[in-house]
Formats: structure tokens, C-alpha cells, sequence
């Protein structure tokens, strides 16, 4: 019984995909590096604050978790995409994306492994760090539901991209153009969407003569669904509270961010399928 478990749910491709990147040569180094960065900049934030205040508060600690979170977030943003966008074109520049295909694993299972090594991958340099997260727990100003709440602002995040990536790798044929495929969502999520927030916020104020501050909750929510502008719901940050206070909202804004990139996520997952699927170039030929 035990077997036919096994042999149901364990997924070959991620597991052979696992190995290979623990075995690597460069993984020790890429985590110890990413472990040193992370501490080095913890450590200089908590002297700069010991420098300013002779007393060192429990304000003091929420900024440095807040400081820390959002590293964080700017690593699996600018990672992630990069691990997942050679995951299928890489096996098709190597010429071994035939052999994948001939065997009993469907394009699913494929698809789903590489995305879930990569992902791992993601998951390994967060743990990485967690002894940084402990030495900021022990000062206090940050609880451990808020702390979970970020681990899984990220982890929706890492799940996200990741499948932005794996879905460009199996849509075309090279790395370098899956690549720069993927960043290119990330700039247009990043940037030209806060751009778009700012044009519409005063175009709002301007059109129907109210502060910048009081633009319709319809754009607050479009903002929301913003990687940074979520973690600072997520974080409770003043001005994020504000917002909420401003429009008598009592349920958190986050949880919209969840549910719609979960949702993605999934909807890219089946396309690259799709897409990876021996039957649909049979049906086109």
C-alpha cells in the first residue's frame, strides 16, 4: 500500500530536480552569502538605532523586522523568476525535454516538479535565515502571528512568480527570452503598476477637486494587490492602518492579495501544462 503511495504522489522530476541543486557546488555558497547579507544588514540597522536612541525600544525592533521583511520580499521578487524561467526551456536548449516527455510522467507531473524544486529552492535561502529572524524576535515590538503572516505574504509570493516564470519557460524555446519575459511582469507588477496608481490618484483628486487622499476604495484595493503595498497591510504599518481606518474597513486587505495570486497561480501552473503537452502539437499537426 505504502508503494502504490508513493508511487502516486511522489513527483520523480521534483525529486531528481532536488537533488541536483543541493548537490551543486555553488548552493552551500549561495546560502551562505545570502545568510551573510541578510545578518550584515540586520546588524548595522539594530547599531544605527542602538547610535540614535540610548534605549533601545520595542519600536525600534518593529522597524527592523519591517526593514528585514521587506529584504526579504525584494530577494524572492528578484530570484524567483530567475531560478524558474530555465526550468523547461533549459531542458529544451540541452535537447532532453523529448526524453522527459516519453516517459510515463504526464506534462503535469513535469511541470508541477520543476516548479515545486524551484520553489524549494526559494523556501531553502528563507529558512536560511531564520537565525536573523530570531535575534530580531528576541527584541521584541513584533508578535509570532505577524511574523507567520509574513512567512506567508512570502511564501504566496515565491508560489506566484515562480509559476510566471515556469509558464514563460514552457511557452518559448529559450532561456535568455524566458527570462526576460518574467521581469518584464515583474517590472509591470512593480512599477508601471504603483505608476498607474499615482496618475489615477491625482487625475481623481484633480477631476472631482478631493485630496489625493480620499481617491475611490475600488483603487485602494488595486494598489493592495501591489507586493509592497500588501506587506505593508500585512505589517500593519501606520499608514496602512490609516487607509483602512479612512474607509471603516475591518477585514484585512491582505487576504485579497492570497486568494487572487493563489487563483494565478494555479491558472499558470495548468497553462504551462498546456503548453509542455505533446497532444496539442499532434492536434496542430
Amino acid at each position: 500500500m505504502i508503494k502504490k503511495w508513493s508511487k502516486r504522489w511522489v513527483n520523480p522530476v521534483f525529486i531528481q530536480e532536488s537533488q541536483w541543486r543541493i548537490r551543486k557546488k555553488t548552493t552551500p555558497w549561495i546560502l551562505f552569502f545570502h545568510l551573510l547579507l541578510m545578518g550584515i544588514i540586520v546588524f548595522f540597522a539594530l547599531f544605527v538605532f542602538i547610535a540614535i536612541e540610548p534605549f533601545f525600544d520595542l519600536r525600534s525592533g518593529t522597524n527592523i523586522f519591517i526593514i528585514f521583511s521587506y529584504l526579504q520580499l525584494g530577494m524572492v521578487v528578484f530570484i524567483s523568476p530567475a531560478i524558474a524561467s530555465g526550468l523547461i526551456s533549459a531542458e529544451r536548449e540541452k535537447q532532453t525535454l523529448s526524453l522527459l516527455l516519453v516517459t510515463p510522467l504526464s506534462s503535469k507531473q513535469i511541470i508541477l516538479g520543476k516548479w515545486l524544486s524551484s520553489v524549494g529552492f526559494m523556501l531553502l535561502l528563507y529558512l536560511s535565515t531564520l537565525p536573523v529572524y530570531v535575534v530580531i524576535y528576541n527584541y521584541g515590538g513584533i508578535s509570532l502571528d505577524q511574523a507567520l503572516r509574513v512567512f506567508l505574504h512570502l511564501l504566496i509570493t515565491m508560489l506566484f512568480l515562480s509559476s510566471v516564470g515556469i509558464f514563460f519557460s514552457s511557452l518559448v524555446k529559450r532561456t535568455g527570452i524566458s527570462t526576460i519575459l518574467s521581469y518584464l511582469v515583474v517590472i509591470i507588477w512593480g512599477i508601471v503598476s504603483t505608476f498607474i496608481f499615482y496618475l489615477v490618484s491625482v487625475f481623481t483628486s484633480v477631476i472631482n477637486n478631493v485630496p489625493i487622499n480620499e481617491i475611490p476604495f475600488f483603487w485602494e484595493l488595486f494598489i493592495s494587490l501591489h507586493p509592497a503595498a500588501s506587506m505593508a497591510f500585512v505589517l500593519d504599518i501606520e499608514i496602512a492602518a490609516a487607509l483602512l481606518n479612512m474607509h471603516n474597513m475591518t477585514f484585512p486587505v491582505y487576504i485579497l492579495y492570497f486568494v487572487i495570486y493563489t487563483i494565478l497561480t494555479i491558472f499558470l501552473l495548468i497553462s504551462s501544462a498546456y503548453f509542455l503537452s505533446p497532444k496539442r502539437d499532434q492536434q496542430k499537426e
